[in-house]
């Protein structure tokens, strides 16, 4: 079930103890961006997108990897999202791996690499979407997280 263009919003003018929790929890998988704020989207360049496309950034909490490896921790994790990556009216998908902090900056931004390519392979694998329609980049390091272990993963970007 795929979930969208939900907002939480107070009734009363002041806010619930939990609506920020409840809105985080909305959008734990999936963000929508538009092209206003193409900067919320790393890498992407603005002739990219058109005004008018949408961009769903999925963060799917299941796709870690072990230290120092590109392959899955648990190959199935992308399964249950299949009809996000079904969806009609898909023109792109853009893959963004990272890594924790420890090693180099080279070999991390290498390993971020192939971390993307392999979630692009898999979802054209599994999916049959055409691999023309999916981009792969690596980010090196990420520290956005204190648990190391969910800096290493990749964000799928959605252009619709």
């Amino acid at each position: 079930m795929l979930i969208d263009d939900i907002y939480v919003t107070p009734l009363e003018k002041i806010a619930c103890e939990d609506c920020a929790k409840n809105k985080d929890s909305l959008y734990s998988i999936t963000q929508r961006h538009f092209r206003d704020e193409i900067h919320a989207v790393p890498g992407d360049t603005v002739t990219s997108v058109a005004k008018e496309d949408k961009i769903d950034t999925i963060v799917i909490n299941d796709i870690l990897f072990p230290f120092s490896s590109y392959k899955l921790s648990n190959p199935d994790a992308l399964e249950r999202y299949g009809g996000i990556f079904t969806r009609h009216g898909i023109k792109r998908i853009r893959i963004t791996g990272y890594t924790d902090d420890i090693g180099t900056e080279k070999a991390n931004k290498e390993l971020s690499l192939k971390r993307a390519i392999e979630i692009a392979r898999i979802l054209s694998l599994k999916f049959g979407i055409p691999s023309s329609a999916i981009e792969a980049e690596g980010q090196g390091i990420s520290t956005e997280y204190q648990d190391k272990r969910k800096n290493r993963r990749v964000e799928i970007y959605i252009y619709h």
